[in-house]
């Protein structure tokens, strides 16, 4: 065990919740009865006008089924929807989306008429009937009784608030997809067929099985054919990828939609969902000292390539788990991106010669196999996703078979997941992609820890200069020039799905390395500081903007090369040095087989994070085995979450990112700066043990629904009336479960309230906004301060944990991690460690008060 372990806090004390005043709500002004008839009455009658082309149409084709389509009813304020929709017949929900907030115009807030107003979408399928009845409403309500029925008032708050309403349309099905656009580049290879993604309105298994034969008949007259289906109710997901001939594709791009274009069962049309990974040939032979084989379960689950197990650095410290034996598709050379990701969470980088290996195995899931369509220059096959599969249900299943087995085997001692994988066809937009959707509802239940790479942001870089010019600029001028130009590309550098997933760690790329000396070439180092994120990273924020990614990780320097005769700058492609030293499998025809190779990016990152977990998984362990019971093993996924992050600062990047000032003004400096770093650049040595001036002390337990508990933090006695630089760092973390039937997504809200000043200690918050900090799975604040206070021996800081409904009621606790450091900056003769280890109370039951 370490020379100063971790810390633990005694259970925490059920409080009565605090019943705060709170803030009233902002009221927005809105346009009266005349105005609103005005605008929305042409509206109101194209619904009724369109209903009934639709009903003639179907009457002709003698189908024999009743008209249906899907009602968009835009606000500029939330309303309860479920509850309007509930008190009409004929009408089924299907959705609601927050967008983005607008400017005031016919909308706005009596306190504070320029502040923009939010923009609420809500969705439901409808009928007839259904539209009859709302048509009749609107007529109520722009007469002068406003009399409505009881479970109908929400309707008179819908059609005050409502700034359009319409039925969702092909265009609303193709918007921010990309789909034309991908087409458009597949059809450039001249391919006999190409693959598409539709996705249906989740509803009742009944009507969605007649609305899939709909479109599957629909797509089989286009001479399509479906190449997979995918159900997934407690995400409401329901998919087919379907294959479409090339001549049908071609005329899409040029404005043709056929029939299953137009079903108002589909939700949307997307360009297939792929993962490619893609590593450089090997260049040098690998060397590190004897490590010891590890003597415990796996920890951490990897899901990609298959790993070449035989490398002397990987040999028996693998469980490899192939059912679809995609081990026998590789060919010699090819078991690059599995082999570079094992290789880090196991050993790190190879060139830091003070890493040790892991204690555990590490469980490897294949979920890619090669692809020699495409094959870059001095690289072998890229790695992908089966063709055959839809990603979502292709992890759904890989994860379900890590817990749920029934071959004898247990993996049930995995408590994180590696992914270094996101899908290119589709970068974050306002709401959470299916592949996020499933890992946040995994997570939940499995009490499992996802990490997840942001994704790698491959397009040249364009610094406005040209390269003679750029080789005279100083180091800190360069940096700068780099972080202007990735402020400028952001609205491209869009995290890639499932990086927004709100249980999950997201992970981006340090431009860190431990690589020694290297060729000089013609590559250029467009950010010389290591200390800030990698150009190829790929940049926040996430789902309801929460901040991602959640912390930084070193994913090696990638250097550039110039564009003749432009201002640009492309990724060099190369396995030589810089970069992270990783196991690599040997080239066809080689003998020896203790390869390595440069390699960067943020996959590289996130496997660091995992590994970084597991080291703290380790610890934990120790902890456990000195405190029987004090850490359930449930338990250890969250507080690993917790302690992932509480190790996260932004240091001396938050001074060198001042450029973004410029871009997000004084005010919103700390939300755009968490867009870049999010809670900062992780230090696992600093979470994983203490020191004299340094103490943490760790805790978990479950919560339910409007419960409170309190955490106590004893104070050590020779800080009192010392005036000395400290630091209080507050980590609260937890998986939440979800709701798929609310915008909010997000079921569980917990928060703690920082004891900034309570008259024992004076502490101002630093680095992440702290309104920001509320909006995902991971409350982490800095605060920092170096008043003198004094008090008494016993007086301790009062941390409150409470939680809250945020997507509607759940009757689940839900388990949590709580992570507390007290630091002393100064170097005074002080051992603050021992004064609070002795001022912990042993522990007990759970009180009440």
């Amino acid at each position: 065990m370490a020379e100063r372990p971790l810390l633990l806090f005694p259970q925490a004390i059920k409080q009565l919740p605090a019943k705060g005043r709170g803030f009233p709500p902002s009221r927005v002004n809105k346009p009266g009865v005349a105005r609103q008839k005005e605008r929305l009455g042409p509206a109101f009658q194209k619904l009724e006008d369109v209903f009934e082309a639709k009903r003639a149409e179907l009457s002709a084709s003698a189908s024999g089924m009743e008209p249906e389509k899907v009602l968009v009813i835009e606000t500029a304020d939330a309303v309860d929807f479920q509850r309007a929709v509930r008190s009409i017949a004929g009408l089924e929900w299907l959705g609601e989306f927050e967008l983005d907030d607008v400017e005031p115009d016919y909308f706005h807030y009596e306190s504070n008429p320029s502040k923009p107003v939010p923009h609420v979408l809500y969705l439901a399928m409808t009928n007839q009937r259904a539209i009859e009845e709302i048509v009749s409403l609107w007529n109520l309500w722009k007469s002068d009784e406003q009399k409505f029925s009881e479970g109908r008032t929400k309707w008179r708050d819908l059609f005050s608030l409502c700034r359009t309403i319409r039925y969702w349309n092909t265009d609303d099905r193709l918007k921010e997809t990309g789909l034309i656009d991908a087409l458009q580049d597949i059809l450039a290879d001249a391919p006999q067929s190409v693959s598409m993604e539709i996705e249906f309105w989740h509803r009742s298994e009944v009507r969605l099985r007649a609305s899939k034969e709909r479109v599957l008949n629909l797509l089989h007259e286009a001479d399509g054919e479906v190449v997979a289906d995918a159900h997934i109710d407690e995400i409401s997901y329901s998919a087919i990828k379907a294959s479409i001939p090339a001549e049908l594709a071609g005329r899409i791009v040029g404005d043709h939609r056929p029939g299953f274009f137009n079903e108002d069962a589909v939700y949307c049309l997307r360009p297939e969902g792929q993962c490619v990974t893609s590593i450089p040939d090997s260049v040098e032979s690998a060397s590190i000292p004897d490590r010891p084989l590890p003597t415990e379960p796996p920890v951490v689950a990897i899901l990609d390539g298959v790993p070449f197990q035989r490398h002397p650095y990987l040999v028996d410290r693998i469980e490899l788990d192939d059912p679809d034996n995609f081990a026998g598709a590789y060919q010699a050379g090819e078991q690059k991106h599995g082999t570079a990701m094992v290789s880090l969470v196991i050993h790190g980088e190879l060139n830091d010669v003070d890493a040790s290996a892991l204690n555990s195995k590490v469980y490897v899931r294949p979920v890619t196999a090669p692809d020699r369509t495409h094959v870059m220059p001095n690289q072998t096959a890229a790695e992908i996703i089966p063709s055959k599969e839809l990603i979502v249900d292709f992890i759904h299943r890989a994860v379900k078979e890590i817990f749920e087995r029934n071959d004898g085997k247990d993996f049930s001692t995995v408590k994180v997941v590696n992914v270094s994988l996101g899908d290119l066809s589709r970068p974050f937009s306002r709401t959470a992609s299916p592949w996020a959707r499933l890992l946040d509802w995994l997570s939940w239940k499995y009490q499992v820890l996802f990490c997840v790479s942001t994704g790698n942001y491959g397009d040249d870089v364009d610094l406005g200069i040209a390269p003679q010019n750029f080789a005279k600029l100083n180091d800190d001028d360069k940096s700068q020039k780099t972080l202007a130009a990735m402020a400028e590309s952001l609205p491209n550098r869009r995290l890639l799905s499932p990086a927004e997933s709100m249980n999950a760690i997201t992970v981006g790329a340090l431009h860190h390395d431990f690589a020694g000396q290297y060729p000089q070439t013609h590559r250029i180092d467009i950010q010389p500081n290591r200390h800030l994120p990698s150009p190829i990273t790929r940049l926040g924020s996430g789902f309801r903007n929460s901040i991602k990614p959640d912390i930084v990780m070193p994913g090696g320097r990638q250097f550039y090369e110039d564009v003749p005769g432009r201002a640009t700058y492309r990724i060099s492609q190369g396995g030589l040095s810089p970069g992270q030293s990783v196991a690599a499998p040997p080239p066809a025809g080689t003998a020896h087989i203790d390869h390595a190779v440069y390699m960067r990016g943020t996959s590289n990152a996130t496997a660091l994070a995992s590994r970084g977990a597991a080291r703290i998984h380790e610890a934990l362990r120790e902890i456990q085995s000195e405190n029987s019971g004090a850490i359930p093993d449930a338990n250890l996924a969250v507080l690993m979450k917790a302690l992932l992050v509480h190790g996260a600062a932004w240091g001396d990047a938050q001074h060198q990112l001042g450029i973004l000032k410029q871009y997000a003004g004084p005010r919103n400096f700390k939300r755009y700066l968490s867009r870049f770093m999010g809670y900062g650049a992780v230090d696992i040595e600093r979470v994983i043990e203490c020191t004299e001036l340094r103490a943490t002390v760790i805790g978990t337990a479950s919560i339910g629904a409007g419960e409170e508990l309190e955490y106590r933090f004893p104070l050590p006695p020779a800080l009192s009336g010392w005036e000395t630089h400290k630091r209080l760092i507050i980590t609260l973390a937890w998986f939440t479960p979800i709701n798929p039937a609310h915008q909010n997504w997000r079921q569980a809200k917990l928060l703690y309230t920082p004891p900034k000043e309570n008259g024992y200690i004076d502490l101002s918050r630093k680095e992440a906004d702290w309104q920001h900090v509320k909006k995902g799975t991971v409350q982490h604040e800095v605060l920092q301060g170096k008043e003198a206070y004094a008090y008494q021996d016993g007086d301790h800081l009062k941390i409150p944990v409470a939680c809250k409904t945020d997507a509607g009621d759940f009757d689940d606790s839900i388990p949590f991690g709580i992570a507390v450091t007290l630091e002393v900056l100064d170097d005074i003769s002080i051992n603050i460690y021992n004064e609070i280890r002795d001022r912990i109370p042993a522990r007990i039951g759970v009180g009440a008060r």
